[in-house]
């Protein structure tokens, strides 16, 4: 009997035991369940701050696209800009070089005041060309000498005096400013006995300017 008690009393300080441990063990799992639970938290935190981040750069994204697009039509329109000016250019240009062989006519034949108006109209002609021809009426310029004929914005003189060679005809047209006629079209051609700034001297027909004949056919 006592040898029972005994046994049973090993047997409950083995339970107590058991006991103990796992009533430590349901601790230890208590508190890893709610770091797991924080840790879940934090995870789900994460996701969502993840997400508003994913949808910042995805709304980025997009935004760069656009501006990607607004810059591709700006840079084509600064390519189609730049052509134009670069047109405006080269017409100005030729403006400019047609002006300065305008100028000594104009210090001829034009007062001071009409002068300047003028050059600062044809200037501006391409941007005003309606205004320059009605603008230019008010003054009393002429784009040719006395006796001279006007075709085409250029000056011709039929020379009634006596009859000159070539060579004195080019130099007589030298003198004043000009030189013997260059045909360019049909209306040019004179069929009076006139001399024109062709000539063969050097083997080649070649006019004046020093083109060949050919180039102005």
């Amino acid at each position: 009997m006592e040898g029972n008690l005994e046994h049973l009393r090993a047997n409950y300080s083995l339970l107590v035991n058991e006991k103990n441990k796992l009533q430590e063990n349901y601790s230890i799992l208590i508190i890893v369940k709610e770091q797991v639970q924080e840790d879940c938290s934090f995870i789900v935190e994460d996701k969502k701050l993840l997400e508003e981040n994913y949808n910042i750069l995805d709304k980025e994204y997009i935004q760069l696209q656009t501006n990607s697009r607004i810059l591709t039509e700006e840079n084509n329109r600064l390519k189609e800009n730049y052509g134009s000016l670069t047109e405006d250019r080269e017409a100005l240009r030729r403006k400019y070089n047609v002006m300065l062989l305008k100028v000594p006519f104009l210090d001829k034949y034009c007062p001071s005041f009409c002068k300047v108006k003028y050059l600062y109209l044809y200037l501006i002609d391409y941007r005003r060309a309606s205004a320059t021809s009605s603008e230019l009426t008010k003054c009393s310029c002429t784009s040719c000498p006395d006796r001279w004929e006007t075709f085409n914005s250029k000056c011709y003189y039929f020379s009634t005096l006596d009859k000159k060679t070539w060579e004195e005809s080019r130099q007589y047209c030298a003198n004043y400013g000009g030189h013997l006629v260059i045909i360019d079209s049909e209306e040019e051609l004179v069929t009076e006995k006139y001399w024109i700034g062709l000539t063969d001297a050097e083997g080649e027909w070649t006019w004046v300017d020093g083109t060949p004949l050919k180039d102005h056919r």
